[in-house]
């Protein structure tokens, strides 16, 4: 196919506004993109697929990649439909439970969606949490704290740091203000958010052997690496092996009470259609 043709059409239908289309049979005067034996590929068959916002390069690519994937989809098509006999060939038995299947999905999903209530309360997932706490077992340690570096060769920045961290009370709106103003990149001032151990270590590289004795024995640090200077101090902690914290756990725990109500709505709503139709006469199993 050759790049002016191509534009063409292509410019044509950018300049015309349409960006989406439906396949049709193509009319008798329609120039052909491609033949694969008695198949033939038109433009008007791949224009619901045409993105509009590519460059005429682009587009002369676009046409030609899905040109050369119809004639190798279409080779093969032929080369099953001579090497398959009529038994191989027929699917009318998986497109009709494939059918059926779609049927039932959106049916029930529409159902869902109208009748499913979704409100779960703070006591639900307490008593699911609670009854279900050998679910809930930490596999890697975890830890509250704040944390942030500066460089060690900033002796004026590195000076303030040190007296706004070592304070007995740590203001955090003064410490907020000076990694502000410092424009620290590594700085987490969130005393309440949980982080997993070894995902603090990528920013602040503690060394330690032993991290549940460094935990059970470690408050506040701050040390030095030559480059940067680190600090860091911590308020919780649990190991591995110990319960989850519930709020971790909140959002996987809403998830699980509303797929069991899910299962339990789908399944209320099958008996029923069965018992409605049992008792009508709808059916007779011999």
């Amino acid at each position: 196919m050759k790049f002016n043709l191509l534009f063409s059409i292509l410019l044509l239908i950018t300049t015309s506004g349409c960006q989406y289309f439906s396949f049709r049979e193509a009319t008798s005067d329609e120039k052909p993109l491609a033949r694969v034996e008695n198949n033939y590929l038109y433009f008007s068959d791949i224009q619901s697929q045409y993105p509009t916002v590519l460059s005429g390069e682009d587009s002369v690519y676009w046409v030609n990649n899905i040109i050369n994937n119809w004639v190798r989809q279409q080779l093969i098509l032929s080369q099953a439909e001579k090497n398959l006999t009529d038994q191989q060939k027929d699917f009318s038995q998986q497109i009709t439970d494939y059918r059926n299947s779609l049927l039932i999905y959106e049916y029930e999903n529409r159902l869902l969606n109208k009748e499913l209530d979704t409100a779960i309360s703070i006591q639900e997932i307490h008593s699911y949490y609670n009854d279900h706490s050998d679910n809930f077992k930490l596999q890697r340690n975890i830890v509250k704290c704040i944390y942030f570096s500066v460089n060690a060769k900033s002796e004026k920045i590195l000076k303030e740091a040190k007296k706004l961290f070592n304070e007995k009370n740590i203001d955090f709106q003064k410490l907020n203000f000076f990694c502000v103003e410092h424009q620290l990149n590594n700085c987490s001032l969130d005393t309440t958010k949980w982080l997993y151990f070894d995902e603090l270590l990528s920013v602040i590289p503690i060394k330690t052997y032993n991290e549940d004795a460094f935990l059970r024995n470690s408050q506040r640090i701050d040390f030095s690496d030559g480059n940067w200077w680190y600090f860091a101090c911590f308020f919780d902690y649990h190991l591995k092996s110990e319960a989850i914290p519930m709020e971790l756990e909140t959002d996987n725990i809403k998830n699980i009470i509303l797929n069991s109500r899910k299962t339990e709505l789908i399944r209320n709503i099958r008996q029923q259609i069965y018992t409605d139709a049992e008792q009508s006469g709808r059916f007779e199993i011999y």
